[in-house]
């Protein structure tokens, strides 16, 4: 049997269903999982794979949070909250590691994983789940069993929080006719995904991105003509978010130059200037 089906089955026995913060009521009895989309989206983080906005849609503040610490479990994160130990240790692929904690998971994490933390920490927000789960924990143990804390042990994978762009609210289809629904706010993995798919990037999504995000922006309109890089990590994030990428050795972002794009070109020169105001290059 599957962790995964074995973690369901746990989660089965709780008797009310769990619900967005907005829906939620905080003498609901606690619960998380179950579902083929959840079963998906718990896949893609223990291997470590990228995952969209999307694949959150449909889940609620206790998935999201279990999700999240899932980026952190594993590596094998010791986790102080018990409501997260607890759902972690009746997950077969958890190994608890004593030397894995705050000052030494941020070594393990990968770039696909602090973008994915970062993902679900701005769906927790868009959903209200930390004021949900501050509520819950001023009723007490007495009102709602197993409550958990606002926070849990490990570290925001950014400090200070970042102020991402506000994106529209209207759909919009990308240059090669792949729908985008532009709501919610230009996350790296979102700025990463419009290059990426030779939709427009806007300026004002690029401040708030580190050196190490804009570059991999960059990557992504290159990646759009199957360029080898040279960093077996870079290939594999992109065959996993790119449909079709096939990079052929002796592809160098010099060789496709000539066959760009308008809107390519367009994402590289507000790229290149993000790089350039932040001494990136």
């Amino acid at each position: 049997m599957s962790r995964f089906l074995i973690l369901a089955a746990w989660l089965s026995a709780s008797s009310a269903p769990s619900a967005r913060a907005d829906e939620i009521s905080p003498d609901a009895d606690i619960e998380c999982g179950g579902g083929s989309a959840w079963t998906d989206v718990q896949d893609r983080v223990w291997a470590g794979e990228p995952i969209e906005s999307n694949h959150l849609m449909a889940l609620v503040c206790e998935d999201l949070r279990i999700l999240r610490n899932g980026v952190y479990a594993r590596h094998g994160y010791v986790f102080g909250n018990e409501w997260v130990r607890e759902h972690m240790l009746r997950d077969p692929e958890y190994k608890p590691d004593p030397t894995i904690n705050e000052q030494t998971v941020g070594e393990r994490l990968t770039d696909v994983d602090r973008t994915t933390a970062e993902l679900i920490l701005q769906m927790e927000s868009e959903y209200g789940c930390h004021e949900y789960w501050r509520e819950l924990e001023s009723k007490g143990d007495e009102s709602v069993e197993g409550s958990a804390p606002a926070t849990d042990s490990p570290p925001k994978p950014e400090e200070p929080q970042r102020e991402f762009a506000k994106l529209s609210e209207v759909p919009t289809t990308g240059s090669n006719g792949r729908p985008s629904l532009m709501q919610g706010y230009a996350i790296p993995a979102f700025v990463i995904d419009t290059a990426t798919y030779g939709e427009v990037v806007q300026n004002e999504w690029l401040p708030p991105l580190t050196c190490d995000e804009l570059a991999r922006v960059e990557q992504g309109v290159y990646a759009r003509y199957n360029v080898w890089f040279q960093a077996e990590d870079d290939r594999a994030f992109f065959a996993s978010i790119l449909y079709g990428y096939t990079p052929k050795e002796g592809t160098t972002p010099a060789s496709v130059e000539p066959t760009l794009q308008n809107v390519d070109r367009l994402n590289l020169l507000r790229v290149n200037r993000a790089q350039g105001s932040k001494g990136c290059k």
